[in-house]
């Protein structure tokens, strides 16, 4: 937790959604956001206040 958030944590959404989604911290201590990295893809920004929350979001997201 030296980092303000869980590595860990951010290390398994990025093994699990990474590869379709960039996955950002906007601002230290500020909110998460995902971005579509698939072309084609209607644009649109997933956000959360923590990584629980956004894999939350993209685990409902993804599927749509």
């Amino acid at each position: 937790l030296a980092h303000g958030y869980d590595t860990g944590k951010l290390a398994a959404i990025m093994r699990d959604f990474g590869t379709e989604w960039d996955v950002e911290r906007v601002d230290p201590g500020s909110a998460w956001i995902a971005v579509p990295l698939l072309a084609g893809v209607m644009p649109r920004v997933i956000a959360a206040s923590d990584l629980d929350a956004l894999r939350r979001r993209l685990s409902n997201g993804a599927a749509g």
